[in-house]
């Protein structure tokens, strides 16, 4: 039997019930997919922000075992500058940048330095300056008072700060080297940031922008929790991460610290050396003191805190 004349065969389609039916599970599946795919950026982009720590962390451990000793978070300029610089300018050549710390100051130009930017957190294209996303700890005063790590050794310190002498205090893995401070309504701090000698403050200050150092410690009072609070984004490690910030220890490891993290923890990783009588912390700074205490009795480290 031949088949029947074309014109008279039916023609299989979609309907239109069908066809929305279709676009519906479409949807669904979308909207099931889309945070999936929000969350895998979002790692992504804190495994990005863990390596330029443990990047900048490694060049500090390089340097401190070329010199024997870490640089400041103020120092002298190299090539016989004036301008006092921050700890960024001396870790150049332990990141690859050679070319920029033969140069300095009289660079032709401010390059981005990408180890230096949260890759959550580009900075807008209003933002003509280098931006610096990570921050030295100096603890409660930036000079030489035995709490922080990064000194100034532009004016008032007496000595320098090697890793083997935190490693002989409190230790080098709880205590803090690096931290970011990139807050999207913080304005970031710069690496090419330096100060002329007539204006070297005697301590830290601290603030956001360019016109202060790129450092976190403590101010005024406890405040907790102190990571991602606003109250206290002048001084204290904040991100655009979800539940917390990216740090780098004094022993190269990086971590991710939440922001449910208490005043008296926080103070604890601050610190380079804890050492009780009574219950005062005789080995750090009037202004550290304050934030070693919880509920106004002595505290040590419980590094549980440190999981993620």
């Amino acid at each position: 039997m031949s088949p029947p004349p074309a014109a008279g065969r039916h023609r299989a389609g979609m309907t239109l019930v069908e066809v929305l039916a279709v676009c519906v599970i479409i949807g669904i599946l979308a909207s099931l997919a889309l945070p999936a795919l929000a969350r895998a950026i979002a790692r992504s982009r804190v495994t990005q922000c863990t390596n330029n720590q443990y990047q900048v962390a490694f060049a500090l451990l390089r340097y401190d075992e070329q010199f024997g000793s870490i640089p400041g978070w103020l120092n002298q300029s190299p090539n016989g500058a004036t301008v006092a610089c921050s700890w960024a300018v001396p870790l150049l050549p332990f990141l690859g940048r050679s070319d920029i710390y033969d140069m300095w100051p009289g660079l032709p130009n401010n390059p981005t330095i990408d180890s230096f930017i949260c890759p959550a957190n580009r900075p807008a294209t209003a933002i003509a300056y280098p931006v610096l996303h990570y921050a030295a700890n100096v603890g409660g005063s930036g000079t030489n008072a035995n709490d922080g790590v990064f000194l100034n050794l532009f004016t008032g310190a007496t000595s320098t700060l090697s890793l083997d002498g935190i490693a002989e205090a409190d230790g080098t893995s709880t205590t803090l080297a690096f931290a970011e401070k990139s807050a999207s309504d913080f304005q970031p701090h710069t690496w090419t940031f330096g100060y002329e000698p007539a204006s070297v403050p005697a301590v830290a200050p601290f603030g956001s922008g360019t016109t202060v150092p790129p450092v976190f410690g403590v101010s005024g009072g406890p405040l907790s929790p102190v990571i991602n609070n606003a109250a206290v984004r002048a001084y204290a490690p904040s991100s655009v991460h979800g539940g917390g910030v990216v740090v780098a220890f004094c022993d190269g490891h990086t971590a991710f610290l939440s922001d449910k993290l208490q005043s008296y923890e926080y103070g604890q990783l601050l610190t380079r050396k804890s050492r009780w009588q009574g219950t005062t912390n005789k080995t750090n700074s009037p202004a550290m003191q304050p934030w070693l205490l919880k509920n106004g009795v002595p505290y040590l480290l419980d590094e549980k805190v440190l999981r993620p």
